[in-house]
């Protein structure tokens, strides 16, 4: 009786073991982020990361030391290996976050502030709006999506507003359709 019980515990251990992952806490440059990650996905975060300095960036980056905590769980690991990357990244200081712009495909640059950037366009297209107008659109098929960029690359606000409405005026239309003319 006492070896089956044993021999249970013995396997009770295997399975525990089989099923038991290292996983890290991590910190980046004093800060610790959330989740917990495995050991590869620190090693790809850290690998996006050095390949995005390396296109953004003259010469090579370095990135900075991870700090690892060590745990040992049953469960998956929690940790998103971009919000890593990301971390890794703006940690450099040189690498900043931005949107950037396009209309009708072709890329206009890239603004700190993206939401502020479409705030102060509805606000330009509505301000200038002729009487009579019920609606006015932008003339071409503006995007502004997040990217990475070298700080100090980003175009002041005024700027590519008025860049953006070069590239596609503004048409006004009356509450039947027909284009209003500015005024």
């Amino acid at each position: 009786m006492l070896k089956s019980y044993r021999a249970a515990l013995i396997a009770l251990l295997l399975l525990l073991l089989v099923h038991l992952q290292p996983v890290y806490r991590v910190c980046v440059d004093g800060q610790w982020l959330t989740g917990l990650y495995t050991g590869g996905q620190i090693r790809l975060a850290n690998e996006a990361a050095e390949a995005a300095a390396d296109e953004l960036l003259p010469g090579e980056a370095a990135l900075p030391v991870l700090r690892k905590s060590l745990r040992v769980r049953l469960r998956r690991p929690a940790g998103n290996t971009a919000v890593l990357s990301d971390a890794l990244l703006l940690s450099l200081g040189e690498v900043r976050s931005a949107d950037a712009v396009s209309v009708n495909g072709a890329a206009l640059g890239s603004v700190a502030d993206g939401e502020a950037l479409l705030d102060a366009l509805r606000l330009t297209i509505r301000s200038d709006m002729p009487v009579g107008a019920a609606v006015g659109n932008l003339g071409g098929r503006l995007q502004v999506f997040p990217v990475y960029t070298r700080a100090g690359l980003e175009r002041s606000k005024a700027d590519m507003l008025a860049e953006i409405l070069a590239a596609a005026p503004v048409f006004y239309l009356d509450s039947g359709g027909k284009c209003v003319e500015s005024a």
